[in-house]
């Protein structure tokens, strides 16, 4: 929770000051693409599901815009798990929380406008179930989208990219009716993709910047 509360701040302060910029407002859904992270005695698998986010660009001279994210994916992990007696599975119910900083390069050809960078930030990996522990990682995207002005306040966005949560590790399971426990180290990252859309709110001043 404090994490959060710092991001938000650090958000809130970078904003402040910027109020006569162009703002963006934009929420979107995507298809995400689920990735596998293999371990010493099993592997996991994310599976693929829609996610749902929301992101703030502040347009700078030059088209550059900071960009604040956040993105929620509900999803489920299988996690596989060998042993001396066999292969034990298990399906928990999970939610990723991604927040996200960056920076984007936006080329302005009138009211269809090309986008492409990266964030840089956090995943909080929430389960939704007892049976697996918590944690807070590092994360990075990239992506590429275009953007089109219905008028001058409001379009639609298109938009694609890899999404990569780094050092997914210490996590505890729990496999069998008996309650046995297992602890699952893993250093690795996870390659996932998303594809989706959304709409964009243009707030502020449009002067401030090139497009």
């Amino acid at each position: 929770m404090r994490k959060i509360i710092f991001l938000i701040a650090v958000s809130l302060a970078m904003i402040r000051p910027l109020s006569a910029q162009e703002i963006e407002l934009i929420p979107y859904a995507s298809f995400h693409w689920g990735g596998k992270l293999n371990f010493y005695d099993g592997e996991i698998k994310f599976k693929s599901s829609e996610n749902f986010g929301i992101a703030l660009n502040v347009v700078m001279p030059a088209g550059t815009a900071i960009q604040l994210e956040y993105m929620n994916q509900p999803t489920s992990i299988d996690v596989r798990y060998w042993s001396e007696l066999g292969s034990e599975y298990q399906n928990y119910p999970v939610s990723n929380n991604w927040f996200q900083i960056g920076a984007l390069q936006q080329l302005d050809m009138g009211q269809l406008q090309p986008f492409g960078g990266i964030t840089l930030g956090a995943l909080y990996f929430k389960p939704r179930t007892n049976e697996i522990q918590e944690a807070w990682k590092f994360a990075m995207t990239g992506q590429i989208g275009l953007k089109y002005y219905i008028t001058d306040r409001i379009g639609i966005r298109i938009h694609g990219g890899i999404l990569m949560p780094i050092q997914w590790a210490g996590f505890g399971f729990y496999f069998g009716s008996g309650g046995s426990g297992t602890s699952v180290n893993a250093g690795s990252y996870i390659i996932q993709g998303q594809i989706g859309g959304g709409l964009v709110f243009r707030l502020g001043s449009p002067g401030g910047q090139t497009n």
